[in-house]
């Protein structure tokens, strides 16, 4: 895949580099262990790592009906994972990697 940008002097110079990337899969469900589908799932890198740079998609970064939402080729550092769905307690997942775990949050209604 490419991309396309134009660059000024003015603007500076700057460095991409390509890294492997590594899925981040998240699944989230009630205490009683009903998936919650519609949860809004916010990546934040953690550490300085350099923010994750995703192009434009018309996919929304919430969990399906499953309750599970797969994030692609995500860099190998550490990140917070913020889960929010109306009527419910926020939770953040902290310290997480991308590989091949998956990763599991129980939400409390208010």
């Amino acid at each position: 895949a490419g991309q396309v940008a134009d660059a000024a002097p003015a603007m500076g110079t700057i460095t991409l580099r390509l890294t492997r990337g590594y899925p981040l899969r998240v699944v989230v469900a009630d205490p009683y262990g009903r998936a919650l589908a519609d949860v809004d799932v916010e990546l934040t890198s953690r550490g300085g790592a350099a923010p994750v740079v995703r192009m434009p998609s018309t996919d929304e970064q919430v969990t399906g009906e499953d309750g599970t939402l797969t994030v692609h080729g995500l860099p190998d550092h550490l990140y917070d994972v913020a889960l929010t769905l109306p009527g419910y307690g926020t939770q953040t997942l902290r310290k997480i990697r991308p590989g091949a775990v998956t990763y599991y949050a129980t939400l409390l209604a208010r």
